[in-house]
């Protein structure tokens, strides 16, 4: 299923791309470089694999630095597209 996570979106170095910092569900700060296709406001596209107890487990787009593409996430950081 594919969701849109809040993040906070910065410029990335070339135009078709963007710098996006998430949280973790620990609060733990991650940055990834994502096309800017998949970003829509504050938030980037992710697939989310997995949810339960109100937290899901997603695999993030592009670049990810410090981290695994798969990472878990509070619920209340995803928002359905559209």
């Amino acid at each position: 299923m594919t969701k849109m996570l809040r993040g906070k979106i910065s410029v990335g170095m070339f135009p078709d791309e963007k710098v996006v910092t998430i949280n973790d569900s620990s609060g733990i700060g991650i940055v990834l470089v994502a096309s800017a296709s998949l970003i829509s406001g504050d938030s980037v596209r992710v697939q989310v694999i997995d949810s339960q107890d109100g937290k899901s487990l997603v695999l993030l787009p592009g670049d990810v630095f410090g981290s695994g593409r798969t990472v878990t996430v509070r619920d209340t950081e995803l928002a359905e597209i559209g």
